[in-house]
């Protein structure tokens, strides 16, 4: 009697069990996957860039034009060098949705804006306050701040660009030897809001981050910038990883697989000193920093909690 009961508890959790998976096979078979291509109307296939706005909309940039899907249908914006109601040129590096939700688009040959209520195309090259030249730079890359909606970061060739929506004011950043509080180079990738209101800038010469002061981090070590950034031939992988370190804890196991580059703490940047092989703060202070012994991460104690941001970078 005991091994029926066992027989039939064992039978009823197998059929617990194998009927959920039974129904999510059913439910991938059943899946229905789209295509956007030429023959549904996509401007070309290349595509460089995705975003929804905030209708709904898909927005598709490519090697040549914009297209907005709308789940039926795609209509096509590009360049017209005889009409200043189109694209400043076909190829699409970025799109972002402002405040007002007007689509902002990065082309090769400067910053466009499509205002959806009168669904045309104003060109930063056609203003009278074009302030950064940002109507014939390429844009490279475009993004809405998180914790201040009305702020959009310009990324561009030549430098990166705070525009204010709300008054129409910019702010300029570039690589300058003689300043600390600059970027690392001028040429910028990629941008992606971090923690506390900063904002991580990718460039061609290492990452960067700017805290809600405006103050640049930066990595200042060209030996260690250039092994990360190969331009010719992208070696390495850039990445971030956020941990957190309980008060008290002298010591926390390395997180990531690969080349620890810097680490902030509360926005403070350490970074590896070859002479001393120890993470250190600009001033060097015997208090403030870290070693790595036996994959772990040895710290002074912090009486309380922090969030540690880690920047590393592993084979490509």
């Amino acid at each position: 009697m005991r091994h029926m009961k066992i027989n039939l508890l064992i039978v009823f959790i197998l059929f617990n069990i194998l009927i959920p998976i039974k129904s999510s096979a059913e439910m991938l078979n059943n899946a229905k996957f789209e295509k956007v291509s030429i023959e549904e109307g996509l401007s070309n296939e290349y595509v460089t860039s995705i975003f929804q706005d905030s209708k709904g909309y898909i927005w598709i940039g490519t090697k040549d034009g914009l297209n907005r899907f709308d789940g039926e249908k795609v209509k096509i914006y590009n360049c017209n060098a005889e009409n200043k109601n189109s694209l400043s040129s076909t190829y699409i590096n970025d799109i972002e949705e402002d405040i007002n939700g007007n689509i902002w688009i990065a082309t090769d040959s400067g910053l466009d804006f499509l205002v959806t209520d009168s669904d045309t195309i104003t060109r930063m090259k056609d203003m009278e306050t074009d302030k950064y030249n940002l109507g014939n730079l390429k844009i490279t890359s475009l993004l809405k701040s998180e914790q201040e909606e009305h702020i959009m970061w310009v990324g561009t060739e030549k430098g990166l660009i705070k525009v204010n929506v709300l008054n129409n004011t910019m702010e300029a950043f570039y690589h300058n030897e003689n300043d600390s509080n600059s970027l690392t180079n001028s040429y910028i990738t990629c941008l992606e809001n971090g923690e506390n209101n900063t904002l991580w800038v990718g460039t061609k010469r290492g990452v960067n981050l700017i805290d809600k002061d405006l103050k640049i981090n930066a990595n200042k070590n060209r030996e260690i910038k250039l092994e990360i950034c190969n331009i010719e031939n992208w070696n390495f992988l850039l990445k971030r990883c956020q941990v957190t370190l309980p008060a008290e804890t002298a010591e926390l196991a390395v997180p990531v697989s690969g080349k620890i580059l810097h680490i902030f703490i509360d926005g403070e940047e350490y970074c590896f000193d070859e002479n001393l092989k120890l993470y250190l703060t600009k001033e060097h202070s015997n208090l403030r920093k870290y070693s790595i012994l036996n994959n772990k991460l040895i710290f002074n104690k912090f009486k309380e909690t922090k969030t540690l941001d880690i920047v590393y970078y592993t084979s490509n």
